[in-house]
C-alpha cells in the first residue's frame, strides 16, 4: 500500500488513565524534543498547560503534506482554535506531535517511508480521521490499512463536508470534537 495514502490523516494516540478540563486561562507550553529511533532521529514538539506531570498524553502524526508542529499548532492571530494542539492542552492532555521520518526536522532517509518503518516509530491506540471530500486520503486506501491495525483499540472517523486539511478548515471545531471525545473515552 503506497505510504502516502497511509500516512495522510493518520492520528495515532497514546492512551493514559483519565482526563480532566482546564480552561484557556493557563497558557500553554511548547517543548522541543529528539527522540532516536535506531540510526533515526524523530523532531516531537510537546505542548501542555502548567505542568505534563500526571496528564493523559497524546501523539499526533502527520500525513504526507506538512511536518507534525506545522499541521497539528498552527498559530493563527485572533484564530486560537485553529492549534488543535493548543485546544487539546487546554483540555488537559500532555499533546506531542512528531515529525515522521522524511518529514520536517527528523531524518529523512532515502526513498519513501513504507507503512512497515512508519510502524516501528510508533505501534498504539489509533485513530484514523479523514475528510468526506479529501482528495489524498479516502475509505478505499485507508480502510485496508485500519483493519490491519493490531491494537483493539481503533476508530476511524469521516468528517462530513471537510477536506484534506479540515483541522484548519471551516469544520475544523467539529474534527476537534471527535479527537478530543476519542482521548476522554474511558
Amino acid at each position: 500500500m503506497d505510504r502516502n495514502r497511509v500516512s495522510c490523516a493518520l492520528l495515532l494516540a497514546f492512551l493514559a488513565l483519565a482526563t480532566a478540563s482546564f480552561g484557556a486561562s493557563q497558557p500553554v507550553t511548547g517543548v522541543e524534543h529528539w527522540v532516536n529511533n535506531g540510526p533515526i532521529k524523530l523532531y516531537v514538539w510537546e505542548k501542555y498547560v502548567e505542568t505534563s506531570k500526571d496528564k493523559p498524553i497524546i501523539v499526533l502524526a502527520h500525513g504526507s503534506a506538512t511536518a507534525g508542529k506545522e499541521s497539528f499548532d498552527l498559530q493563527v492571530p485572533g484564530k486560537p482554535t485553529y492549534s488543535l494542539m493548543d485546544v487539546l492542552a487546554e483540555h488537559g492532555f500532555d499533546v506531542f506531535a512528531l515529525d515522521v521520518r522524511g518529514f520536517g526536522r527528523s531524518t529523512h532517509p532515502e526513498g519513501h517511508m513504507t507503512t512497515a518503518e512508519a510502524s516501528q516509530d510508533l505501534t498504539v491506540p489509533v485513530m484514523i480521521i479523514h475528510g468526506q471530500y479529501d482528495d489524498v486520503a479516502d475509505l478505499d486506501g485507508l480502510f485496508p490499512f485500519f483493519a490491519q491495525l493490531p491494537n483493539p483499540r481503533k476508530q476511524y472517523v469521516v468528517v462530513p463536508d471537510a477536506g484534506h486539511m479540515m483541522h484548519l478548515q471551516k469544520g475544523h471545531r467539529l474534527f476537534q470534537h471527535e479527537v478530543i471525545a476519542f482521548f476522554s473515552a474511558p
